[in-house]
């Protein structure tokens, strides 16, 4: 490296690591205030697991509260925040905080070790500290499992380098180690493999100075191959065989074409990070889009240019980028939603460090520090001002359901989820208002028409109750709340075989998060079906 030219040179060398390190952390340091939303709920909040693993075995070999999901470590983190911090959700933040902040440091190593000039690399680890695509991550406690797994999938190559540099055997167990690591957390960190194995094939010269033979490289995978198949075994036995998602084959092809419009959405977010939102529709008619085409244009002549001309450092940030958006790229589908900005936490890495060539060599080179610096220093600033104004709309449920109508006055979604946060308010005008809004959108919204049915009984109004949750089971059978509903009415109004096939519709589509309905529900088709041979009828029962 050309120490000349880092930003650290005739200063100490902690001083662009700690100030990275108070950046990272001061653009968030307002999420403290924050509390638990969205998915916390029923994933941290009131997931007993988040209290008390009765054993070891629980920890490693039990799945998330949803299945396919199996990321231990990133449970026992939760389980550790509570021992530590009760359900006080500022802890929980904290440690968000200080995890993505770790992770802007390892930016910065990964740039000194790919780039010949130091403002390169303070540059990259800059925009990855304060880019409000990474707010969605860092301020939604549930979405920590990509923090987790960005740092050990950093620490596993940056070990790697070091183990191939020193030819150092013991480097590359630590890799291994950290790669297992960064698979319990998620299990995008195997993408971390790709860069590896392309490093370790790649000719290189040892400590002694002899250029080492493929054999010799080829060796040091060992490991590491070792970690992952340990992985799959221990997810194996955790989900009793089911190692993913499933990939549906006569939906691939459909799944795969809608990256033409994901991925230019995704760059517009990284280059232009406006329209910042939990819900990223993908319309039916996105193949109509006008922009489309020169998009992809302009993204073909990007690649072309540094492909060519961009040097090794950018080339490896376009890797990163590329590998890591491959898990979230609808190949196997996403039990979630197609797009969300918490899936470009670890691509995001691979962003800023072909942002960092971009900027911190040409600009420095031709301008000089002073102008170099200050344009980095600018879009650091304005960068850090949407972030720090975006951590606000993560405030509560109210504020974040409220900041998506506003970036998308359509959403039907963003409705219905507002309308969810104010009922829990106390606010039922309110909540009836965003839902009828939700309705008014999307006459087939299952979850709002389902949510202003049960309006309707808590006034008395059994018909009207019944006609919305007919509706809502129409739009969406899996509507496991308007079953369970439908088949109250119906036992009030003496039609018991109706309410036991509502039943048992509920219990074949049940989620995990209202796995507290189960019992009730059994318990109900059990006298269902005891009085319905002598031509009984089901018992009274109270207003659902």
């Amino acid at each position: 490296m050309d120490t000349s030219r880092s930003p650290a040179a005739g200063t100490h060398p902690l001083l662009p690591p700690l100030i990275l390190a108070a950046v990272a952390l001061g653009v968030y340091l307002v999420t403290l205030a924050n509390g638990f939303v969205w998915d916390d709920g029923y994933i941290i909040v009131e997931n007993p697991a988040t209290r008390s693993f009765t054993s070891l075995r629980d920890i490693l070999l039990s799945p998330d509260i949803v299945k396919p999901y199996y990321r231990p470590l990133n449970r026992a983190s939760y389980l550790l925040d509570f021992q530590l911090f009760g359900m006080n959700p500022a802890g929980f933040h904290a440690v968000n905080m200080v995890l993505h902040a770790l992770n802007v440091l390892l930016v910065y190593q990964l740039g000194r070790r790919l780039f010949s000039a130091g403002p390169a690399a303070l540059t990259a680890a800059l925009l990855f500290a304060v880019h409000p695509i990474n707010v969605e991550t860092v301020a939604f406690i549930s979405a920590r499992n990509n923090l987790i797994a960005l740092f050990f999938a950093l620490s596993c190559f940056l070990a790697f380098l070091r183990g191939r540099d020193q030819g150092d055997r013991r480097w590359h167990l630590v890799g291994a180690l950290l790669l297992f690591l960064g698979l319990m957390s998620k299990e995008t960190a195997l993408m971390v493999i790709v860069p590896v194995f392309l490093y370790a094939i790649r000719p290189f010269h040892g400590t002694d100075g002899k250029k080492t033979d493929l054999l010799r490289r080829a060796a040091v995978l060992l490991p590491y191959i070792i970690a992952i198949v340990v992985y799959l075994l221990m997810r194996s036995a955790a989900l009793e065989g089911v190692l993913g998602t499933g990939i549906a084959a006569a939906e691939l092809p459909q799944r795969l074409a809608r990256n033409l419009y994901i991925i230019p959405r995704y760059l517009a977010l990284f280059l232009f990070p406006a329209g910042l939102t939990i819900f990223h529709e993908v319309p039916p008619d996105w193949a109509s889009a006008p922009w489309l085409v020169p998009a992809w244009l302009v993204i073909a002549a990007g690649l072309w240019l540094f492909l060519r001309r961009g040097g090794p450092a950018a080339r490896f940030g376009l890797l990163w980028l590329g590998v890591n958006f491959l898990p979230v790229a609808n190949i196997v589908p996403i039990p979630s939603y197609p797009m969300a900005e918490r899936f470009m936490y670890l691509p995001a890495a691979g962003f800023c460090l072909v942002a960092g060539a971009v900027l911190g060599g040409p600009l420095f080179d031709r301008w000089g520090a002073r102008v170099g610096w200050g344009v980095v220093g600018s879009i650091t600033l304005l960068l850090a001002l949407v972030t720090v104004e975006r951590n606000r709309d993560w405030r509560d449920d109210v504020s974040l359901f409220t900041s998506v109508i506003e970036t998308a006055p359509r959403s039907a979604e963003g409705y219905f989820n507002l309308g969810s946060a104010l009922i829990e308010r106390g606010d039922t005008a309110g909540a009836r208002a965003a839902w009828e809004r939700a309705v008014g959108i999307d006459p087939r919204h299952s979850g709002a028409l389902a949510q202003l049915g049960t309006l309707a009984a808590r006034q008395g109004d059994l018909a009207g109750a019944k006609a919305r949750y007919l509706a809502a089971v129409e739009a969406n059978p899996a509507n496991v709340m308007a079953r369970y509903n439908l088949g109250r009415i119906y036992e009030m109004q003496g039609e018991p075989a109706r309410a036991a096939e509502q039943y048992e519709l509920f219990l074949r589509y049940v989620p995990v998060e209202y796995g507290e309905y189960v019992p009730e529900v059994r318990a109900r088709l059990a006298k269902l079906r005891a009085t319905a041979p002598a031509g009984g009828t089901a018992g009274a029962a109270a207003a659902p």
